[in-house]
């Protein structure tokens, strides 16, 4: 009879330290981009960082998917411990909106960052893109003039510098006020 009583007992000490060992279990390897979305402009290079948590040390493989390869330099292989952080390269050659997707992985565990990158689709830089005519100029913040523009700021300009030589001049050679 005692037996009996210390078989459900055994079998309970196995189970709760069954269950402790996995709520310790494998370090838990995490990845996401920083920021998680991010704006360029075609044929301007931009660094983009993934940031990885593998508690420990120890090689992750790292694979980023949903632009074309030639856009990417990123390292496959990278040394981590604790929390760091790698450098995604991307060089963008068209406009539109991406989802990228880097899976990393370290041994038998494997976690995916999703990102979202928005490439102007005009810009100073945009290979064999026509400027919008009716906003001015390109989507990225910056505007263009035409040569009309530019005649205009310039003639400004100049009027403004001669009025101010004229009261500079006058008030250089203005008559002080006699005393007797």
């Amino acid at each position: 009879m005692a037996k009996s009583r210390m078989l459900p007992a055994a079998v309970a000490i196995v189970l709760l330290a069954a269950a402790a060992a996995g709520a310790q279990g494998s370090p838990d390897l995490k990845a996401s981009f920083s920021p998680r979305s991010i704006n360029a402009v075609p044929c301007e290079g931009i660094v983009w960082s993934l940031r990885i948590s593998a508690p420990g040390s120890g090689n992750v493989s790292i694979s980023v998917t949903g632009v074309p390869g030639d856009w990417l330099s990123y390292p496959e292989r990278a040394s981590v411990r604790g929390d760091g952080e790698v450098g995604i390269m991307l060089n963008p050659k068209e406009g539109g909106f991406y989802t990228l997707m880097a899976e990393v992985s370290r041994g038998s565990e494997t976690t995916v960052a999703r990102g979202e990158l928005w490439v102007a689709r005009e810009g100073p830089y945009a290979p064999g893109e026509k400027q919008s005519s009716s906003s001015g100029g390109p989507g990225t913040g910056m505007f263009a003039l035409s040569g009309a523009d530019i005649g205009l700021i310039v003639s400004v300009a100049v009027v403004c510098i001669a009025a101010l030589t004229v009261f500079l001049g006058l008030w250089l050679h203005r008559e002080e006020p006699g005393y007797v």
